[in-house]
């Protein structure tokens, strides 16, 4: 009597394709459509923000009553030569934060790219929404130097590049690996600062705002230290990754200090353009002087936060969480339940039910 019994081969892998094509329900919260209103959203409301609510009229505004737009038309992004160094602050955390979309869904089920291509549309469409609306805005003033076309038309360029300068940097730290993630973390810290900062001038005013803007700068080395922590120390290598960081940083502050020098000499009656090459010249003193007069306690208090965290996170992680576990889970925990499975899915073993047959008949 034959006692085997012959299992079909799609019955034996059918757990597998189970894991391979999950329930509809499982794949409900990593659809991708929800990344492009996300996107937009961010984009027009986080990015924008200290902007509108200086438009909004709930405190004094940053700009004199020859600059404004009419009162009917609220500009959402700040097109004025004197505040060129908010524009690039505004646009740069714009797109980042519409870059933040793609955490919505799952990082590990394959659609990358179509994830970031979706925030790229949604970032693309607030940029072309805010740019239009605000170079609108700035047209009516038509006849001052800020609505020339000669002058606009730098600033709408302006937007749009810093907007997807932004927009790649946000992608680096929701996609990146620590290093990438470490080195596009330090100059979105210093425009978040910078971010904060205007929005603490649109809520309180310029006279009360001092006060809480200078302790703003702390944040910088908080972000970036927790950044570095995540790269560790080990290997020795990504010391450099340290010193890269924090340079960055140090040079940056210094870059946008020397942007508000250089815009307040763009306005009318400055000779404009036949002083390019003088405005440049002081410009760049400046920054040089911005890098000698730097106070490093920001970057101190990013080695201090990194160094904490590169010595606490591997004490935090489960022991069980190797790389080596990770990557062969069965060279610590004996053979695999699928491997038998996988065995009889590519052949070797199809014959063993004749065999057992054949076996047993000699028994008998």
């Amino acid at each position: 009597m034959d006692d085997a019994v012959e299992v079909p081969d799609d019955a034996m892998s059918r757990p597998a394709d189970r894991r391979v094509h999950p329930p509809l329900r499982q794949t409900w919260g990593r659809r991708v459509w929800p990344i492009v209103p996300l996107a937009f959203v961010g984009w027009w409301l986080v990015g924008a923000l200290p902007w509108v609510v200086t438009g909004l009229d709930l405190t004094p505004r940053l700009t004199t009553a020859r600059d404004r737009p009419p009162e009917p038309y609220l500009s959402t992004l700040p097109f004025l030569t004197g505040q060129l160094p908010l524009l690039v602050v505004l646009t740069m955390c714009a797109g980042a934060v519409s870059a933040f979309a793609v955490l919505w869904t799952r990082p590990h089920d394959g659609r990358r790219v179509r994830r970031a291509l979706a925030a790229l549309t949604g970032a693309l469409a607030a940029t072309a929404y805010t740019v239009v609306q605000s170079a609108g805005a700035a047209r009516q003033s038509a006849g001052t130097f800020d609505g020339d076309a000669r002058v606009l038309r730098p600033l709408v360029a302006i937007a749009v590049a810093c907007s997807l300068g932004g927009f790649v940097l946000g992608l680096c730290v929701a996609y990146g690996r620590p290093v990438l993630r470490a080195l596009a973390t330090a100059p979105l810290a210093v425009l978040t600062v910078n971010w904060l900062s205007a929005l603490t001038v649109a809520l309180l005013g310029p006279a009360a705002a001092p006060l809480l803007v200078g302790q703003t700068r702390w944040l910088v080395g908080i972000l970036l230290g927790l950044a570095l922590a995540t790269v560790g120390l080990r290997p020795a290598r990504r010391i450099v990754t340290w010193v890269v960081a924090l340079a960055s940083v140090w040079v940056l502050d210094a870059a946008i200090t020397a942007l508000a020098y250089v815009t307040v000499l763009l306005r009318p009656g400055a000779g404009l353009p036949g002083n390019v090459r003088e405005v440049a010249d002081a410009g760049r003193d400046v920054f040089v002087q911005a890098l000698l007069a730097y106070r490093p306690g920001p970057l101190v208090l990013a080695v201090v936060v990194g160094l904490a965290g590169a010595l606490l996170l591997p004490r935090l992680r489960p022991r069980g969480d190797g790389p080596r576990s990770a990557a062969h889970p069965s060279s610590e925990s004996g053979p695999s339940p699928v491997a038998p499975r996988d065995h009889a899915a590519t052949g070797p073993r199809a014959p063993e039910p004749a065999a057992r047959h054949t076996d047993d008949a000699a028994a008998r």
